[in-house]
């Protein structure tokens, strides 16, 4: 009876161990697939910020391709204005060397051209020329005025451009 008893303990002890036994792997099983579900949500949270890095990747090479643009415009811009102010430096000094030839040009009114000229053809041909000349210049002001307020556009460009940066 011993060995029966012994063979029926051992074989309850076999059906207890066997029991933890499968307990023990189904507990594993389930730790294993909790650890799967936690590295597929790892890799899948890796997969969305690798793709948000590419997405701003792109968007940065996007702007500073923008960027640069809006430099070179910028750099344009400012060429020309350098243009256009040594234009104004130049008409500037034309104006001021037609004004002084004015002054000394008004030095001889035009009365008094009209009273030291007896014949009639003469006094018309210098009054024609001093129509002449006051039509002349007042188209050399006119132009430098086009010009300054080409060049104050050209400014107010540059300001909004680089406000815009």
């Amino acid at each position: 009876m011993s060995i029966t008893l012994a063979c029926a303990f051992a074989g309850g002890a076999a059906a207890k161990d066997l029991a933890a036994l499968k307990s023990r792997i189904n507990a594993l099983e389930n730790s294993l697939t909790d650890r799967k579900i936690e590295y597929d949500s790892a890799r899948t949270a890796v997969l969305e910020i690798e793709r948000q890095l590419h997405t701003a990747r792109q968007e940065n090479t996007r702007l500073r391709a923008q960027l640069e643009t809006k430099m070179q415009h910028i750099g344009a811009l400012r060429a020309r204005r350098d243009v256009m102010n040594e234009r104004r430096e130049a008409s500037i000094a034309a104006i001021n060397a037609l004004l002084l030839a004015r002054y000394k040009q008004s030095r001889h009114p035009k009365l008094k051209v009209i009273l030291e000229n007896t014949d009639l053809g003469d006094l018309q041909r210098n009054l024609k020329y001093y129509d002449m000349l006051a039509q002349a210049e007042n188209e050399r002001v006119r132009e430098h005025g086009a010009r300054a307020s080409e060049l104050e556009q050209l400014e107010t460009a540059l300001k909004l451009e680089a406000a815009k940066l």
